[in-house]
């Protein structure tokens, strides 16, 4: 995330830079994770129990390169802040 501001209104935004090919690139870092904690796993039984953290990776690191569905969740959180009075509630172009 970078810090950027709008060019006519000199409004503060927050500017998300998704890189070429990031979502093949995260399913083999996935892979090179799972095969990771399943080795380390066999090898310390008793002391490495990671299988939780890999399941959850692969529930939200998805969700996460959404942004589309990042974008429709600002849009909640701003209606949601701009009905309870705060000032300064996100906004996506």
């Amino acid at each position: 995330v970078h810090r950027a501001t709008a060019r006519h209104t000199g409004a503060p935004l927050a500017v998300k830079v998704q890189h070429p090919n990031l979502r093949e690139i995260c399913d083999a870092d996935m892979a090179a994770v799972a095969v990771a904690v399943k080795l380390a796993g066999w090898l310390f039984p008793d002391d490495f129990t990671l299988q939780w953290l890999l399941e959850e990776m692969k529930v939200y690191l998805p969700r996460e390169l959404d942004f589309e569905s990042e974008a429709r969740n600002v849009e909640r959180c701003r209606r949601f802040f701009s009905c309870a009075g705060a000032g300064g509630a996100p906004a996506h172009p």
